[in-house]
């Protein structure tokens, strides 16, 4: 399996920041969660979401592979972890842009496993 001719591939989204996004991230994960500023942290992972019509999911609910990411034969998806630099504090009503890229693709025979970087 060689994906190479998929690295580069990438990617990008835009969103605006609401107030009643916000008011949502607050009632759902509490006041615990807020620092003080307009946006919390971690809003960020609401921004943006994939949406693309039924038939274009897969059997796991995600987008169908075979699109930004290759068509990896296995048939679990699963996040292994992130790193985050908040650059600027995020404001109210403001545009928000996304984007990732395909940086490298690995097999790991040993554990039949595909790993994924997004950038």
């Amino acid at each position: 399996m060689d994906f190479s001719d998929w690295i580069g591939n990438s990617v990008t989204s835009d969103d605006v920041i609401t107030a009643r996004m916000v008011d949502h991230f607050r009632h759902t994960l509490g006041d615990h969660c807020f620092t003080g500023n307009a946006v919390p942290p971690g809003l960020h992972w609401c921004l943006a979401p994939e949406a693309v019509s039924p038939g274009l999911l897969g059997p796991d609910g995600h987008p169908k592979r075979g699109d930004f990411l290759p068509d990896i034969p296995y048939a679990r998806r699963m996040w292994q972890g992130a790193g985050l630099n908040f650059m600027v504090i995020s404001r109210l009503a403001t545009m928000s842009k996304s984007k990732a890229a395909l940086m490298i693709s690995i097999l790991n025979r040993a554990k039949a496993a595909i790993y994924v970087l997004l950038r």
